[in-house]
């Protein structure tokens, strides 16, 4: 059973992992995690490491507001949190008023409304303004969030095709060396022989995931973490409201997720047409830009 302190451990373990990687290559999130991705994460904890859940979550029996509005109040907290105002954070908006009045003015909100916007704002924020000045380094889930969760756990635990699953290692941190390089790995479903990973996702069907699945380059982390654990498979655990279903990794997926790929695409300018290439990298370009060497495409992929 993997504990917050082992999960805490390797997150500060000064050895690379698949993020990292991505991030160094330009490719990792420059944008906020998402509703999607939160409910992602809460799934993780829920179904494999339940023990953890009330240490990194905090459940709200509210609504949770318009993505515009927890975006306002996570600025607004960070501003009065800074500590350039001189004041504290308190759970009622009301008496920041006049910090509102200043701050309003670099928000687009209702920017056609001077004279009542501040008001609507506190109105609509002041519920989701109360649990967040309360969260302390949690992340915040409704009550309707986590009764979905639940219905998707009780789905998948009482899968049959799925039982072969719950008998593995759930959260694992693993260490390995790749390229002289440190790297490290935290898999979702660690079983003899095979990994798999848990991506919960809001796309209707299969289709729509793979699509999703290429943009964001799922196959970089698997490839990684196939070498890390030295598995002959890995597997997705796809994962929606509504459905979910177990797919595997090909052998292509993981050679694009270890060497990348190119393609040229056309642009145009003006009158003028230009072919251009366009690189997806795969986690040794990371590697070797680390180590400060030039990336070889493998021979593999140049007969895609």
């Amino acid at each position: 059973m993997t504990s917050l302190q082992e999960i805490q451990d390797y997150r500060d373990h000064p050895n690379i992992s698949q993020s990292e990687l991505k991030a160094i290559l330009g490719k990792g999130s420059l944008t906020k995690p998402s509703l999607s991705m939160l409910l992602g994460n809460y799934l993780d904890v829920h179904l494999l490491t339940p023990h953890l859940q009330d240490e990194l979550f905090i459940v709200w029996n509210g609504v949770r507001p318009t993505q515009t509005i927890v975006d306002m109040c996570d600025s607004l907290y960070n501003w009065i949190d800074s500590g350039l105002l001189l004041v504290d954070v308190k759970p009622d908006l009301n008496v920041y008023r006049d910090e509102i009045e200043q701050w309003i003015e670099t928000q687009s909100y209702y920017s056609n409304r001077p004279n009542t916007r501040v008001n609507k704002f506190i109105e609509e924020a002041k519920d989701w303004w109360d649990i967040l000045t309360r969260k302390g380094d949690k992340q915040i889930i409704t009550g309707i969030e986590q009764t979905i969760t639940e219905l998707i756990t009780l789905r998948l635990l009482n899968d049959y095709e799925l039982e072969w699953l719950w008998k593995g290692e759930f959260q694992k941190p693993f260490y390995w060396t790749e390229e002289e390089i440190g790297c490290k790995g935290l898999g979702d479903i660690l079983t003899p022989n095979c990994y798999v990973d848990l991506k919960f996702t809001t796309c209707r069907n299969l289709d729509e995931w793979w699509k999703i699945c290429a943009n964001l380059n799922y196959p970089f982390q698997m490839a990684f973490y196939k070498s890390g654990l030295k598995v002959d498979k890995c597997k997705w655990l796809v994962v929606n409201n509504d459905w979910h279903q177990l797919v595997d990794v090909t052998e292509i997926q993981f050679q694009i997720g270890k060497w990348g790929y190119s393609k040229t695409q056309k642009i145009k300018v003006g009158k003028v047409e230009f072919e251009v290439e366009k690189k997806t990298p795969g986690y040794m370009d990371g590697l070797e830009m680390i180590k400060g060497k030039n990336v070889n495409n493998d021979p593999y992929l140049n007969a895609i």
